[in-house]
């Protein structure tokens, strides 16, 4: 036996509830083991310290207020549970993926149509030329009607 699996024995072998070939092993362990021993002398005193120490005054509708939350809990598990949440998942989200992709395809092709498409090669559609020439007499509004709205 290692000392995790010894870990795990030890409660039941100081309450006697080994069997005796665990305990045999058990034993074997603690002879060849000086942490395990300590171990074994450390946990009934955690023990008496545990029976010395006062219990928490409880509140008397404690009982009561702790029942209703667990029963709330329980219902909110169970609605989980219940597969709606997970099936408006399973639809929602892959449905608006689709939709945001097919926006984009159009929202770009009809980009395209209009003419907005740069002269350079991988350069962005909304590329202003700077061109002089072309707002030399013209106000604001007639700018933007000849770049964008060709």
């Amino acid at each position: 036996m290692d000392c995790r699996e010894i870990e795990k024995l030890l409660v039941r072998f100081l309450e006697g509830e080994l069997s005796s070939e665990d305990n045999a092993k058990l034993e074997n362990h603690l002879a060849a083991c000086p942490a395990c021993r300590k171990e074994k002398e450390l946990l009934p005193q955690s023990w008496k310290m545990l029976d010395n120490y006062p219990a928490p005054e409880l509140k008397p509708d404690f009982t009561a207020c702790l029942m209703q939350r667990i029963h709330t809990e329980e219902q909110m598990v169970a609605t989980v549970r219940s597969g709606m949440p997970r099936f408006v998942m399973r639809t929602t989200v892959p449905a608006t993926v689709m939709l945001a992709l097919l926006f984009t395809f159009l929202w770009t092709s009809n980009l395209r149509l209009r003419g907005y498409q740069s002269e350079q090669p991988g350069a962005a559609y909304f590329s202003i030329r700077d061109n002089r020439d072309d707002l030399a007499d013209t106000d604001l509004g007639t700018n933007l009607e000849m770049y964008f709205l060709r």
